[in-house]
């Protein structure tokens, strides 16, 4: 497990990691957002306007990605 979401649950926040076969739906990365106070998505997904309207209670938008 990466050391990042260890620390995360040793202070007791809850992580939920996207396991499934290629990109998650539009429809249920807006579900979960829904659920949730951060996101730290992939450069799949698309953080635009209406995603940021309809997810004001987000607390934090990171992205997750490497490089220069």
């Amino acid at each position: 497990m990466d050391e990042g979401v260890k620390l995360l649950k040793a202070e007791g926040y809850e992580v939920v990691i996207y396991d499934g076969d290629g990109p998650i739906s539009l429809e249920e990365f807006y579900k979960e957002a829904k659920k949730s106070h951060a996101i730290i998505p992939m450069l799949t997904e698309k953080i635009d306007k209406k995603f940021l309207n309809e997810n004001k209670h987000l607390k934090v938008v990171a992205n997750y990605a490497v490089g220069y």
